[in-house]
């Protein structure tokens, strides 16, 4: 019995050292967040790339005049009816601008930085069986899009696929288009890593100059999330439409410091991977020890309970 309660002070003891951990663990992994919030935040207005600007100087392309280039790419597809004319959307006034900008940036609005369009679903019922039986073509949702933020914002599964009749109803789009949830999960954002189709709850960003702009504005809409959300009107399933989202306020900076911001963001988040890691290892490590403490204490027990069963011979 005196081994048993001594197991059982450690095991008290020991409890309590990881219950104080876990809080710690915890704390850390909120903390973890808010940088990786304010990470973006410092991207999207320019911060992050300071030092960048200073080493570099004025961009040869400043955001006004690559915005021009982006305007004058989606003439030309209207030009080609590749694209259908889009309503000018209205000017930003210096009262609607939330923050100063760096010298070579410029605001615009969030549709002006590249073509937005929603995923088509056009048959009735969406979920007919005929437009998916036998079907090979990836078909993402929303959920798909917001899992993917557990490996890097990039879609790697999908829920089903479309056949050839579930596709001609609908619209394919390429691999590395950034997909943005406007309906039921809004503002979550993940990268297509295989040709897929998805439906109108979700809208499909094309950029017309880098796939960094792409990144931009993952981590735009990342940081607005709250903002966005603020648009949904107060019901069981919330949703935004594409106005919305097309209206936003967007900072545009020149495509070389893009570039730049991307690779600095990254960097960084390779870096809270690794904390994140390293969080992972230490909470696994604390319930492998209270495993071992439980077990050590069951093995004590069993063996008391065994000699006061085993009779004493005289």
């Amino acid at each position: 019995m005196d081994e048993q309660r001594v197991v059982l002070e450690q095991l008290l003891q020991a409890n309590g050292k990881l219950n104080a951990l876990q809080t710690e663990l915890n704390q850390q992994d909120e903390l973890l967040k808010k940088l990786q919030q304010a990470i973006l935040q410092d991207a999207i207005q320019g911060k992050l790339t300071a030092r960048w600007r200073e080493q570099h100087g004025p961009a040869t392309e400043t955001g006004t005049q690559l915005l021009a280039c982006i305007q004058a790419a989606k003439a030309e597809l209207v030009k080609q009816k590749k694209l259908k004319k889009e309503k000018p959307l209205p000017p930003i006034t210096n009262a609607e601008k939330p923050f100063e900008l760096p010298d070579g940036w410029v605001w615009c609005r969030l549709g002006e930085a590249g073509i937005l369009d929603r995923g088509k679903s056009k048959h009735r019922p969406r979920n007919d069986e005929r437009l998916f039986k036998n079907g090979s073509v990836p078909f993402i949702q929303t959920g798909d899009v917001a899992q993917s933020k557990k490996t890097g914002f990039l879609i790697k599964s999908y829920s089903t696929t479309y056949n050839e009749f579930g596709l001609a109803q609908s619209r394919l789009w390429p691999s590395g288009t950034l997909c943005i949830t406007i309906a039921a999960n809004i503002a979550e954002t993940g990268f297509l890593t295989f040709d897929a189709c998805f439906p109108d709850s979700v809208v499909g960003f094309t950029p017309l100059n880098d796939q960094a702009t792409s990144s931009f504005v993952r981590y735009f809409i990342d940081v607005s999330k709250s903002y966005i959300e603020r648009y949904a009107p107060a019901t069981a399933q919330k949703n935004i439409n594409l106005g919305i989202l097309g209206e936003l306020y967007f900072p545009l900076p020149p495509l070389t410091e893009q570039q730049a911001i991307v690779e600095a963001v990254e960097q960084a988040m390779e870096k809270l991977g690794q904390l994140r890691d390293e969080l992972t290892h230490q909470r696994t490590q604390a319930g492998e020890l209270l495993k071992a403490l439980l077990h050590r204490a069951f093995q004590v027990e069993e063996a008391n309970e065994v000699d006061v069963a085993t009779p004493v011979e005289g």
